[in-house]
């Protein structure tokens, strides 16, 4: 055998490999997008999740916060007027 025998590679193998190498390719990009995009999702569903709760809890601090002067005041103008009559 020469030199340019041993070398030779079959071209269905050439041909098999190169198809293996896309598929691969392919698959793996697209597997890879896919996770990616599916972390960026969760990250912003998070991230809104966490707003909405934030708002929620200062909402209710807002209200919680109100109402005590307000029964101060209505206990202020009761005492008062008792004292008016």
């Amino acid at each position: 055998m020469t030199n340019d025998q041993s070398r030779k590679v079959p071209l269905h193998l050439i041909l098999v490999v190169s198809c293996v190498l896309q598929i691969l390719g392919s698959v793996g990009l697209t597997g890879w997008l896919a996770w990616r995009n599916g972390q960026q999702a969760v990250n912003d569903l998070a991230e809104q999740l966490l707003s909405k709760t934030s708002q929620q809890i200062q909402d209710q601090l807002e209200i919680y916060t109100k109402v005590p002067p307000l029964v101060t005041q209505i206990n202020a103008t009761s005492l008062q007027l008792d004292r008016a009559l």
